[in-house]
């Protein structure tokens, strides 16, 4: 719940301050970062974890509503920059179906949000801002829909570089945090298992032989710290 209400107000904030922007007397150069900066943060806050696909994407999305707002009008536009939002998650799908659904239930999102958006665009601030906080509640919502965690994504993703039992033990750690949904108790020993992963899959894809020392010492802090967070399931008792 504290997620989604936070997820609910950063997309609330985007909208309205974007539009507060659009008519502030600053400079276009300020205009287009603030506008930038907005974005990256709602795309990254969507997706749940610092990484270059939703910043990417985040900055590109205020650029989607420029271009299609003169061509489409607003609520086409704000549609856009809505679904641009909630683009990255789509990796987190498992599935073909469930991207397919996934990506039905963001589009059905995006489209309420910017048609609401569109409607109210002119009105005084206060309407405005109502507007802006249920289409920003409909974009949170529609990241309730069960998916991989964004750090168990970037587990799994330095898992398919590395071999057995690194391997398994990543995927292990990565289906444990999708199970909670993220919602632990030690967030940053979580983090600290993702910086490990990830420099441990950058030394296997430079290394061409066998496992330097660095690689086994990971390997090893590695193994001790999924044991820790996930340890494995202990086995099913041999029926008599």
């Amino acid at each position: 719940m504290l997620r989604s209400t936070t997820i609910a107000l950063v997309f609330t904030s985007a909208l309205f301050a974007l539009v507060e922007l659009a008519n502030a007397p600053i400079g276009s150069a300020v205009r287009a970062l603030g506008a930038v900066a907005l974005g990256s943060l709602a795309a990254t806050v969507a997706f749940g974890r610092v990484t270059s696909l939703p910043i990417a994407i985040g900055a590109l999305s205020p650029l989607f509503y420029s271009l299609l707002e003169r061509r489409a009008g607003v609520a086409i536009a704000a549609a856009a920059l809505c679904i641009a939002w909630l683009l990255p998650r789509l990796v987190l799908c498992g599935t073909r179906r469930e991207l397919v659904r996934v990506a039905a239930v963001f589009a059905a999102a995006a489209g309420v949000a910017g048609l609401v958006f569109a409607s109210y665009v002119d009105a005084p601030w206060l309407v405005r801002a109502a507007s802006c906080l249920f289409a920003g509640s409909c974009l949170s919502l529609a990241t309730l829909v069960p998916l991989d965690t964004g750090l168990a994504w970037a587990l799994r993703s330095a898992a398919t570089v590395l071999e057995p039992p690194t391997r398994e033990m990543l995927e292990r750690a990565a289906q444990a945090h999708r199970q909670s949904r993220g919602r632990t108790s030690t967030p940053r020993r979580w983090r600290d298992l993702v910086r490990m992963a990830d420099r441990r899959a950058t030394l296997a894809r430079a290394s061409s032989g066998s496992p330097t020392d660095a690689e086994k010492d990971l390997d090893g802090r590695i193994a001790e710290l999924v044991g820790e967070l996930a340890p494995p399931s202990p086995p099913s008792p041999i029926a008599p």
